[in-house]
């Protein structure tokens, strides 16, 4: 009895010793961190807004909630010195809490009981008959909202954007919804003077405001921002469309001609290799920087939370870091984005890689950080692509509209344009539906609608036919 106890207790001694052994190993090997490569050291160093800050809308947007008596601009260019200059110094250097903002973003914004009349999704919708059932409502929204309809004149009015790469998980960029709710006042200020016979002038309104989100898209290096205006942008080219197909002399206008506002958009309008670049210097910075006292006033994101709760055990932060600066893992091997210079253009080994080594014993917290950090960006890509073909799509109609173009003609000419406003994907020309008289494409993003599409089609629909 005594042998066979003795056995027994050898046995789970194994048992337990193994396992021990086997985590004491990872643990101590994890502790010799490898140094930074320059390419991560340069990765977590703060990058300025650059350019001439007089005319930047940049300002105006990030100061968009500041005080009334207070200009806008320098609000915003106050708002960012206080990051910029908090997030420059070292955490042991700079005081535990961030800077506080408020003071500079204490302007009432849009409520939600506004933002839920003037929003109209133009994919679900006809947002024409919405925004002129809300004709007598809208005086009442410019003098409440008079300060910020100014500012949001203000962005588009400024001869450039230029953002800068995000300094840490703690800057916000609340204005972006205001924004929105101020672009959707003024579609609907567009579409009630196309009624009242006020084409020229919507038109230049118009104009302005889809100059602006290409300004925006062609120099945002956050990600939201350039997100936030492709919408921007998609919404006030299904205005155009909706206008062409109701209003006859809106075609006739010369105001939106397709070789200046509506040619497809340039590689640095769909890029999102700088906001990438941004995505990766605020990743790395957080795991370079913040430990769990900095990111405990965060918000309940996963990656946050684990992030603040881990220990050292098993996570090797310049090997971390050095993954993140390599391009893992924010530029993947089937992404559609060009891959920026200095970056591997092969995927480093993602977690899991199936190597036992690469996953539970060098470095696997840090890899299963960067797993759940980094999201597929391809659907960005995507998204920018979307928009692009639905530009096309724009410009394609303005096209048939202001010529003489009968419906049978309109195979002729989408084929005769294919090289400018193609399928952004595939390089033919738009697919055109006769019956329904429609122009069309697939998107290869989330398609812009509340409900769940799979492979939505982006279409326009001619307005009267021609001969």
């Amino acid at each position: 009895m005594k042998r066979t106890f003795k056995v027994v207790l050898c046995v789970v001694a194994v048992l337990i010793a193994v396992p021990l052994a086997g985590i004491g190993f990872v643990v101590a090997y994890n502790q010799f961190d490898e140094p930074l490569t320059p390419q991560a050291q340069a990765l977590v160093q703060p990058q300025p807004v650059g350019g001439d800050a007089a005319s930047n809308a940049y300002f105006v947007l990030l100061g968009l909630r500041a005080p009334k008596g207070q200009d806008a601009h320098a609000a915003g260019m106050q708002i960012d010195k206080l990051h910029f200059d908090y997030f420059s110094t070292l955490p042991g250097a700079r005081a535990s809490a961030a800077p506080d903002d408020k003071a500079l973003r204490a302007s009432a914004s849009v409520s939600a009981a506004w933002s839920a009349k003037l929003r109209c999704n133009w994919f679900e919708k006809d947002c024409l008959a919405h925004y002129l059932a809300l004709r007598a409502e809208l005086d009442q929204f410019r003098e409440e909202h008079a300060l910020l309809i100014e500012r949001h004149q203000r962005v588009a009015q400024l001869s450039h954007y230029q953002d800068r790469p995000l300094l840490s998980l703690h800057e916000p960029l609340p204005s972006l919804k205001d924004y929105l709710d101020l672009d959707a006042f003024s579609m609907a200020q567009i579409v009630v003077m196309c009624e009242e016979g006020r084409i020229a002038p919507a038109l230049e309104q118009l104009a302005a405001s889809v100059a602006t989100a290409r300004k925006v898209l062609a120099n945002a290096q956050q990600l939201v921002t350039k997100m936030v205006f492709s919408k921007m942008l998609r919404d006030n080219l299904a205005l155009l469309n909706a206008l062409l197909a109701k209003y006859s002399a809106v075609a006739a206008a010369p105001a939106i001609p397709p070789p200046t506002l509506l040619a497809p958009l340039s590689g640095a309008e769909k890029s999102i290799q700088a906001a990438l670049d941004s995505e990766a210097r605020v990743l790395a910075r957080t795991v370079m920087y913040l430990d769990a006292s900095d990111l405990g006033s965060l918000s309940d994101q996963t990656f946050e939370k684990l992030l603040a709760r881990r220990s050292d055990f098993a996570f090797k932060r310049h090997a971390t870091l050095n993954l993140i600066a390599s391009g893992q893992p924010f530029y993947p091997a089937a992404s559609r984005s060009p891959q920026p210079a200095g970056q591997a253009t092969a995927p480093l080994k993602a977690w899991p890689s199936g190597n036992f080594w690469d996953d539970y014993v060098d470095n696997p917290t840090g890899k299963v950080l960067l797993k759940i950090a980094a999201p597929d960006y391809r659907e960005y890509v995507d998204r920018l692509s979307d928009t692009d073909g639905y530009q096309r799509l724009t410009a394609l109609h303005l096209l048939i509209r202001q010529g003489t173009v009968a419906d049978a003609e309109v195979p002729a000419l989408i084929e005769a344009q294919a090289g400018q406003y193609g399928d952004p994907y595939t390089g033919k020309p738009m697919q055109w539906d006769a019956a329904s008289r429609t122009l069309s494409f697939l998107g290869h993003g989330k398609a812009p609608t509340s409900k769940a599409v799979k492979d939505y089609r982006f279409s326009v629909k001619l307005g009267t036919p021609k001969g």
